[in-house]
């Protein structure tokens, strides 16, 4: 009986561990805020910074399109990185969505930021588009998605049995 209650002790003792090393509620709503925030500042800079930068060949690099890419993934690896989960990778691109779409839209006086030229339509789309490798290819350590991964749980698709399912009754 003593073997019996070791593992139950050791899961136990892991569970307690577990609970120490997860960040509290105050850190991750920060955490979250902080993200948001730099992805909005992200979204703002890129913007205004998209006509600008060096001409290779005649060509423009646009520097706000530089910012869009490598920023929302840094700041999206940051995120999944510091909270561990999914929306701590989504945080900064929902951010710069706050603030670019705006940006795209006339004002009633006619001012617009990002004009529907090629540059700011790539501007968008490969801002949006890179934001958003973290959260969908990001590996995270808390969270529903941590926890399926963790344990091995892998999704059946629609008609698939499970071993329990292979000599029962059926349904048809």
């Amino acid at each position: 009986m003593a073997a019996v209650r070791a593992p139950a002790a050791g899961a136990e003792a892991e569970r307690a561990g577990a609970a120490e090393r997860a960040p509290s509620r105050r850190f991750l709503a920060v955490a979250y805020l902080v993200l948001l925030l730099l992805g909005g500042v992200l979204g703002l800079l890129g913007a205004f910074l998209s006509p600008a930068g060096p001409r290779v060949g005649g060509l423009l690099v646009s520097l706000g399109l530089v910012l869009a890419v490598v920023g929302n993934v840094t700041a999206g690896v940051l995120g999944l990185s510091v909270t561990g989960s999914r929306l701590g990778g989504a945080a900064p691109v929902l951010g710069w969505l706050v603030v670019v779409l705006p940006l795209g839209s006339a004002t009633s006086a006619g001012d617009l930021v990002l004009p529907g030229t090629p540059r700011s339509i790539a501007f968008l789309l490969l801002g949006v588009l890179s934001g958003s490798l973290v959260p969908a290819l990001g590996h995270p350590t808390r969270g529903l998605t941590a926890l399926a991964t963790q344990r091995g749980v892998r999704h059946r698709p629609q008609g698939a049995r499970s071993r329990g399912d292979a000599g029962g009754s059926s349904t048809r």
